[in-house]
């Protein structure tokens, strides 16, 4: 299955809903619709929506963790507030869920 990234306005914040496998062959799709969220607001906040990912691996972790750190360092808040099942235990799994998502927990 491929990776579909969306994004909108949404109230004040940059909504970007990513729907599929998040792997190393979409990784940069990801990436380039983060990175278009990111560079884009004027609302200071981009929300990841990761409610339809069916799959995530470590290239797509990376790529959300490059992307909050890019957010952070052009003063952007980045965080994800959804997730399907599967992505939320493996992002608790490998330690970044509370990184990921502060100030919603």
């Amino acid at each position: 299955m491929g990776l579909t990234v969306t994004t909108q306005q949404r109230d004040r914040a940059v909504r970007v809903g990513v729907d599929g496998d998040i792997d190393i062959a979409t990784r940069d799709e990801l990436d380039s619709g983060l990175f278009g969220a990111i560079a884009s607001t004027g609302t200071g906040l981009v929300e990841v929506d990761l409610t339809g990912v069916l799959f995530i691996d470590s290239s797509g972790i990376a790529v959300l963790l490059k992307n909050r750190r890019r957010a952070e360092e052009a003063g952007v808040r980045f965080r994800v507030v959804a997730a399907s099942d599967l992505a939320e235990r493996i992002l608790r799994v490998c330690g970044v869920w509370r990184l990921l998502n502060e100030g919603l927990e």
